[in-house]
């Protein structure tokens, strides 16, 4: 009996420690597969990095400045036009001739449209510059491709 014990004991044992070196040998493949996925990673980033080094070299900064300044006139016109909406409300709701709100009328109307040609004329401004950015660059390239040959 206590040998039929002792013998189960050691079965149970064995098959224990079995499943745990199954387990540590998966897991050592795990380690190792995240190891190499790693060192690839780092690899590939500094060949990334390096290899971004020519063309961050050559972006044209004015272009960004041409899009800040627009975007920073566009919201300063779209804040201007809040207040302007705000006063005229106001000088709408003051007891003044009929006159005086026809004035105020028509030289709210005159900011107005000078506000929306102001937006035109920066949202036109963008886009002209991408138009002469793109053909300055094919100019560039139909240059290279001619003096190839």
């Amino acid at each position: 009996m206590i040998r039929t014990v002792s013998l189960e004991y050691l079965g149970l044992i064995t098959s224990r420690l079995r499943s745990s070196m199954i387990w540590s040998v998966e897991d050592s493949k795990e380690r190792m597969d995240l190891v190499v996925r790693t060192i690839k990673y780092e690899d590939n980033v500094q060949e990334d990095g390096t290899s971004l080094w020519p063309s961050v070299a050559e972006v044209d900064i004015s272009d960004y400045a041409v899009r800040f300044y627009c975007c920073v006139w566009y919201k300063e016109i779209l804040e201007d036009l809040q207040e302007l909406e705000a006063r005229y409300a106001e000088s709408k709701r003051e007891n003044l001739s009929e006159k005086e709100h026809r004035k105020n009328e028509s030289r709210h109307l005159k900011k107005v449209k000078r506000a929306q040609a102001q937006k035109v004329f920066l949202v036109d401004l963008l886009s002209k510059k991408k138009d002469r950015q793109r053909r300055y660059e094919n100019a560039k390239l139909v240059f290279f491709r001619r003096s190839l040959l």
